[in-house]
């Protein structure tokens, strides 16, 4: 994975797409991404201007990114990937966590989708020698301890909104909640009888 981070600086991604979505090969994309995307760029634009990254997934999968940011993130990935994890320094860089992602992410925020887009279907991790736990499935809650506190939706800050941070006070009309299908759909057959979240359907509400 950091080879492939650092490899964005051989990328013409950065100068010719608006946006860039992080993905491992052993991740699926879940029904109605699509769409999904299109509602989370939009939402995003309206409330928090020039963001720098939507966390929809987890691990090194399911970061949108913006095409302009790509360069910059593979020139710090490559300073510090004898510091910690791939994934983790993703995270380190749109959090501004350390001085360096702090200048250069500036006073623009990393924002947080309410449910899982994308659906893993390994065994093992390639950070670790033992199988892997239990993850959320598509449309099941993105929540800690799969996500850092920094990077994940909050349930209590926004109790009826499907991004986070909130819209800020006096931000006018925004678009509503995306409808997606049921927590129990599972790519594979499986089914985990998984109730539907409350207004989730198929269709844009």
């Amino acid at each position: 994975h950091r080879p492939t981070l650092v490899g964005l600086n051989n990328h013409r991604a950065g100068n010719s797409s608006d946006y860039f979505l992080t993905m491992e090969d052993d991740f699926l994309a879940c029904p109605s991404l699509l769409p999904a995307l299109v509602h989370l760029t939009h939402k995003a634009h309206r409330w928090a201007g020039d963001w720098i990254a939507i966390r929809l997934s987890y691990g090194l999968a399911g970061v949108l990114l913006r095409g302009k940011d790509l360069l910059p993130l593979a020139s710090y990935v490559s300073s510090r990937r004898r510091m910690r994890p791939p994934d983790h320094l993703l995270v380190e860089w749109f959090a501004g966590e350390t001085a360096a992602s702090k200048a250069y992410r500036g006073e623009r925020r990393n924002l947080a989708f309410r449910y899982n887009l994308l659906d893993h279907i390994g065994a093992r991790s390639t950070l670790r020698e033992e199988a892997s736990p239990s993850y959320p499935h598509c449309y099941e809650p993105l929540r800690p301890p799969v996500l850092f506190e920094v990077e994940a939706f909050s349930e209590a800050d926004c109790p009826q909104e499907d991004l986070w941070p909130c819209a800020p006070s006096g931000a006018g009309k925004v678009l509503p909640r995306i409808s997606l299908p049921s927590p129990s759909y599972e790519p594979r057959g499986r089914r985990r009888g998984s109730s539907r979240p409350h207004g989730y359907a198929t269709r844009l509400e």
